[in-house]
């Protein structure tokens, strides 16, 4: 009997009401029988302990292969489910597990990023990424709950009573909690573009696979000539909106009733007084954070400017106090070398002194070398400045050190 097949299997898989999450549990209970040797029939002959020591074995055979902490956690789910399925709950003390992985290797989108993607987009395109960025949701959910007719149902009443924002209430299918929705102006008026032109009869409102839509900001990516920083993940839009809605001080509550995450309350009243917070502060916030088409809101971008001038103020007091410093020096190397010409004694310990400033040289000159690209980078007037001085260190350290090899090689004729 395929394992598929298995009745147990199938009433277990029947559980879930997603195609795509049922097919991904069936992939992952296949790989780890397949991976362990073992059979559903195996499953329900062990015991707890048995099944613990199979997972742990399992674990530590998949960390010796180089796999990744996260699919091996995402096995280990779902055979888990399996067994609850058939009472047999297995638990493990804190740390027996692998620790789930932050993602590093994906790319950050940035508000000009997805601007640059939308820009060079057909309608299609437009719609989807208007309609992703206003509503943050998982891609599974974003394919496959969103239903065309309901849509454009609230488009056309939306329109009919002159709404420039529409909000609406969904429940998170992979989670089961409550969220507030948004489709905002951009969003009304792509989705509006491009349901006009549909001449397709499919139910979803985009038809399109993950698959696509992962190829789809590739696609996108290169025709804008974005200089990526790691892999486009359509998920790391759901990221972008929960960063912009706590940039422009939306709380913790209000963000997690947005993004359909745990709030810790069931108070149905609580809710209703988070979805009135949002409807007032969502539109007056949108220009200056959450509109894609604008490059950036005024507010946002004075505030930003500010930052920015503060950090290039505290940059220029640093080099200005370095500056300062080294003239000083300057001054005190053109005497020294005076005094080391005319020199007529013991010049053991004015050769000392001397390497002891040319390493000062040598140091001040690097700094000047690390210092001087980020001014320029910044625009700072102390950009030019900064590399005049580097060049002078450089010449002032060359200067000295033949100098001191000059006065080392007459000592050495003396001895």
């Amino acid at each position: 009997m395929k394992i598929l097949d298995e009745p147990s299997v199938v009433a277990w898989l029947n559980e879930f009401a997603k195609a795509s999450t049922k097919k991904q549990y069936e992939s992952r209970i296949v790989r780890f029988l397949q991976s362990t040797h073992t059979t559903t029939q195996d499953l329900k002959d062990m015991d707890v302990k048995q099944i613990k020591q199979l997972f742990l074995n399992y674990q530590r055979e998949q960390v010796e292969k180089g796999c990744k902490n996260n699919g091996i956690l995402s096995i280990i789910t779902a055979i888990r489910s399996y067994l609850i399925s058939i009472d047999k709950t297995v638990d493990f003390r804190k740390g027996q597990l692998v620790n789930l992985e932050s993602d590093t290797n994906s790319h950050i989108f940035s508000n000009g990023d997805i601007k640059l993607l939308f820009d060079v987009g057909d309608t299609f395109e437009k719609a989807l990424l208007a309609t992703a960025v206003s509503e943050g949701w998982e891609i599974s959910a974003f394919l496959e709950e969103q239903d065309r007719k309901v849509v454009e149902n609230r488009l056309a009443h939306a329109i009919q009573n002159g709404d420039k924002f529409i909000f609406f209430n969904n429940t998170r299918q992979k989670t089961g909690k409550a969220r507030f929705c948004v489709l905002n102006p951009l969003a009304i008026e792509w989705l509006t573009k491009y349901l006009q032109v549909r001449k397709d009869s499919d139910e979803r409102l985009f038809p399109i696979t993950a698959d696509g839509v992962q190829k789809m900001l590739y696609r996108l990516a290169e025709q804008a000539g974005l200089k990526t920083t790691g892999n486009l993940r359509f998920h790391n839009i759901r990221k972008w909106l929960m960063s912009r809605l706590s940039r422009c001080s939306f709380n913790q509550f209000q963000i997690k009733y947005l993004m359909g995450k745990s709030i810790g309350l069931s108070d149905s009243t609580y809710l209703q007084t988070l979805q009135s917070e949002i409807e007032e502060k969502y539109p007056i916030v949108y220009n200056d954070y959450l509109n894609i088409s604008a490059v950036i809101g005024v507010t946002a971008a004075n505030k930003q400017l500010e930052e920015l001038k503060i950090k290039i103020d505290t940059n220029n007091r640093i080099v200005e106090a370095l500056v300062k410093d080294l003239t000083n020096k300057d001054k005190e190397f053109r005497a020294l070398r005076q005094e080391f010409i005319g020199f007529k004694g013991s010049v053991g310990p004015l050769i000392e002194l001397a390497e002891k400033q040319v390493n000062v040289y040598i140091r001040a000159r690097d700094l000047h070398a690390e210092t001087a690209p980020k001014l320029e980078a910044k625009g700072s007037p102390l950009a030019k400045q900064s590399r005049e001085s580097e060049a002078w260190l450089r010449t002032e350290a060359d200067k000295l050190e033949k100098q001191l090899q000059i006065v080392r090689e007459k000592l050495k004729e003396q001895k």
